[in-house]
């Protein structure tokens, strides 16, 4: 579960599970990847963020839930 960021003038970008996204004031969007790397897009710069289900804003993914239920103990 990742999320997908597409932009104004620039290609999309990939994100991973353990990446993570918050929506701050202002249609500034903050990304924080799992390096510790902070970017700040302010809105005219990115249109828009696709978030694979259950990876929501301020969090990061992981396995779904089936997915879990299945792992060997």
């Amino acid at each position: 579960m990742g999320f997908k960021v597409t932009y104004t003038n620039s290609p999309a970008t990939q994100h991973g599970d353990q990446d993570a996204y918050e929506f701050l004031d202002r249609g500034i969007l903050k990304i924080t990847e799992s390096t510790g790397k902070t970017s700040y897009l302010v809105m005219d710069f990115w249109n828009s963020l696709i978030a694979d289900p259950g990876h929501e804003p301020g969090g990061t993914g992981g396995p779904a839930p089936d997915v879990l239920d299945t792992v060997p103990e």
